[in-house]
């Protein structure tokens, strides 16, 4: 991984990182058998969008204009196997177990990242980005506890 030159830079690559996540489970949701399954990703697609905007409107804070077209995803950075890799008829916990996955590929790449970084204010910017990522993963484990708790219970 290289240094980024500047925080714009930074948070650029953070907005191409949620929208690969974005188109990941959205065309996830397209593929999934199960409704409450495909639903589930349409909501994680939908939370990896109001990601991508709020990285945005730390880009606009720092005066640049963001040209939407000009995000475009990285497929690389996703964090989790390639879409053809994972089956069409898994379960919601299932879903969830790979949500919470590709959180934590998040969280270390931020943190990787950081690892990398120099500039106070770019460092300041990823670890809030990681930090983000670690309360997402947080969340998606507590909705798994519960589901899982009440699959047991029948």
């Amino acid at each position: 991984m290289t240094e980024f030159e500047s925080l714009k830079e930074a948070l650029t690559f953070a907005a191409e990182k949620e929208q690969a996540s974005v188109d990941f489970y959205s065309q996830l949701a397209q593929r999934m058998e199960e409704p409450t399954t495909r639903a589930l990703m349409e909501d994680l697609a939908a939370e990896e969008a109001e990601h991508r905007s709020r990285v945005e409107l730390e880009i606009m804070k720092l005066g640049h204009v963001v040209d939407p077209d000009a995000i475009q995803a990285r497929p690389r950075i996703t964090g989790i196997e390639a879409l053809e890799e994972v089956p069409t008829d898994f379960s919601p916990l299932e879903g969830l177990r790979l949500a919470i996955r590709k959180e934590e590929a998040a969280f270390r790449l931020y943190v990787e990242l950081l690892a990398e970084t120099r500039d106070p204010e770019i460092r300041e910017a990823l670890l809030a980005l990681a930090q983000e990522e670690v309360r997402h993963k947080v969340r998606f484990e507590k909705v798994y506890e519960a589901l899982q708790a009440r699959e047991r219970q029948g």
